[in-house]
């Protein structure tokens, strides 16, 4: 409900979905008439999300590529543009991601909010899973530096106006 209320009151005109998954969320900003990407990096999800997409007969492109190795400037004399700059978006969906990222593969929660700040020129929607949710916790992860509202919101607030947290 938050994230359909927030894309239905911004009405951005591009969004951006993180490891999309099976592209529901994609197909949500795409149904309030967002121009929709969304990348993945296991190719069965951008597959459902092009399925999702085509059975609602939504618009949505897709991209097969992993969060923290963003595609580099390509092709002849490198005039390819990076994926920062192809996928720039009003509003950047990364749900469902950050605890996967930075509990998981030990990226640094700074680095995953970087990236994040990258693509979104207005803002990012962004799941936070605390460390004590009883599915993360079974993992035995060690809490990284910053992992925490506090830390995440210090560390956008370099770059986004506003921030709200909203507990589900």
């Amino acid at each position: 409900k938050f994230v359909y209320s927030t894309l239905e009151e911004c009405k951005p005109k591009k969004v951006l979905d993180l490891a999309a998954n099976k592209g529901y969320f994609a197909a949500m900003a795409a149904h309030l008439g967002a121009q929709v990407m969304a990348f993945d990096y296991e190719e069965h999800c951008i597959d459902n999300c092009l399925s999702l997409a085509k059975k609602d007969g939504f618009n949505i492109t897709t991209a097969v590529m992993n969060f923290y190795l963003p595609t580099p400037k390509f092709g002849m004399g490198l005039m390819g543009d990076d994926s920062f700059t192809r996928f720039e978006s009003n509003i950047v969906l990364a749900l469902g991601l950050i605890h996967h990222i930075c509990l998981v593969q030990n990226v640094p929660v700074r680095i995953f909010c970087d990236i994040c700040k990258k693509y979104a020129q207005d803002g990012i929607i962004m799941e936070f899973i605390d460390p004590t949710d009883r599915h993360v916790a079974g993992w035995k992860k060690e809490t990284p530096e910053n992992y925490s509202i506090e830390g995440i919101t210090e560390l956008m607030k370099e770059r986004i106006n506003y921030l709200s947290a909203h507990p589900l």
